[in-house]
C-alpha cells in the first residue's frame, strides 16, 4: 500500500470511529442517560435543576428536550380560554425555528433539558434539533455531579408588564433576573406604552459576559435591538429602535463593563480577557 493511501485509511477509520462516539453520545443524550433531576437549597425552598451524572468536555451533547409544537395559533388561544397553561407553555417552552412553534413537555415530572435551570454564565448551551428533540450540549466542562445551567435568553417584556422572575444563580455580578430588565414608559400620545431597555442594565450584562468568558447576554441585549416579538402575546420589543443611538447605548454599557472588570481584575479576581478585548474593540472603548 503507498504510503498515502495507508494514511487515509488511517484517517478514515479516525474518522469513523469520531462518528460513532457521536452518534453513541447523541443517542446518550436523546434518552438523558447520563443527567438526573437533583434539588439546590434557595431562600424560598428547594429548586429542582438538571444535574451531570459523568464529567462532560465542552462540545458534549449532554440533554435532550422533548415535547409536543404548540403553534402561534394555539398559543394566541390559550391565552383566552386556559391561562394555567398558557403560562406553563411560556415558562418551560423553547422556540422550535425549524416547525415554527414552541416545543412544550409532555411530562413536566421526567428527567430532561426542560428541568435546566437559567444561569446568567451558564455551562451548557441549545443545539441542534435531533429527531424533534432540542438537543443541549456543554459549552465548557461540566462535571459529574454539577448543575447543569442554560441561559434562557428571555427579552422581558411579559416581565414588564407582570413582574419579573428573579435569578439565583449565585455567580459573580449576576444580573438579578432571568429576563433582560425592561421597563414600560408611557409614549407622549398617552395611549400606547413602549418598552424600554436601560443603560445600566447593558453594562451588567456585559461585565458578566467579561468576567466568565461566555456571550449570552450580549447576544440577548443585541436581540432585543433587532426588535424580536417576545412570548408576551401581541407583545414586540424594540420596534423602531434608532440603530445610531442604540449603538450608543451599547457603547456607553461596555464603557462601563469593562472599567468595572479591570478593577475586578486589578484585585486578583480572574476573568477573560478574550471576551475584555472583544468587546473593548467592538465597541470603542
Amino acid at each position: 500500500m503507498e504510503g498515502g493511501e495507508h494514511v487515509k485509511s488511517w484517517k478514515d477509520k479516525q474518522d469513523a470511529a469520531r462518528k460513532r462516539r457521536a452518534d453513541r453520545q447523541i443517542a446518550a443524550a436523546m434518552r438523558n442517560d447520563h443527567v438526573r433531576i437533583g434539588h439546590r437549597d434557595e431562600p424560598g425552598g428547594q429548586l429542582r435543576g438538571v444535574y451531570a451524572t459523568r464529567d462532560f468536555a465542552a462540545g458534549d451533547v449532554v440533554a435532550s428536550f422533548h415535547g409536543r409544537i404548540v403553534t402561534r395559533q394555539e398559543l394566541v388561544k390559550l391565552h383566552g380560554s386556559d391561562r394555567p397553561l398558557f403560562e406553563k407553555i411560556c415558562e418551560y417552552a423553547v422556540w422550535d425555528e425549524a416547525r415554527q412553534g414552541h416545543l412544550y413537555p409532555e411530562d413536566l415530572d421526567a428527567v430532561g433539558a426542560h428541568l435546566v435551570n437559567h444561569a446568567c454564565a451558564p455551562n451548557a448551551a441549545w443545539g441542534p434539533v435531533q429527531d424533534g428533540a432540542r438537543l443541549v450540549v456543554a459549552s465548557r466542562p461540566i462535571a459529574k455531579g454539577q448543575e447543569i445551567t442554560l441561559h434562557y435568553g428571555w427579552l422581558g417584556a411579559k416581565a414588564a408588564l407582570e413582574g419579573r422572575h428573579p435569578c439565583s444563580c449565585g455567580v459573580a455580578f449576576c444580573t438579578g433576573t432571568i429576563e433582560l430588565y425592561v421597563e414600560m414608559v408611557d409614549d407622549p400620545d398617552g395611549r400606547t406604552s413602549a418598552i424600554y431597555l436601560p443603560p445600566e442594565e447593558v453594562a451588567e450584562r456585559m461585565l458578566v459576559d467579561i468576567v466568565h468568558g461566555c456571550v449570552d447576554n450580549e447576544l440577548l441585549v443585541i436581540r432585543y435591538g433587532q426588535g424580536v416579538t417576545d412570548m408576551m402575546l401581541g407583545s414586540t420589543v424594540a420596534q423602531g429602535i434608532d440603530p445610531v443611538a442604540f449603538f450608543e447605548k451599547l457603547r456607553a454599557g461596555a464603557s462601563v463593563a469593562v472599567k468595572v472588570a479591570r478593577m475586578w481584575s486589578e484585585s486578583g479576581n480572574r476573568l477573560s480577557e478574550e471576551r475584555l478585548q472583544q468587546i473593548a474593540e467592538r465597541y470603542w472603548v
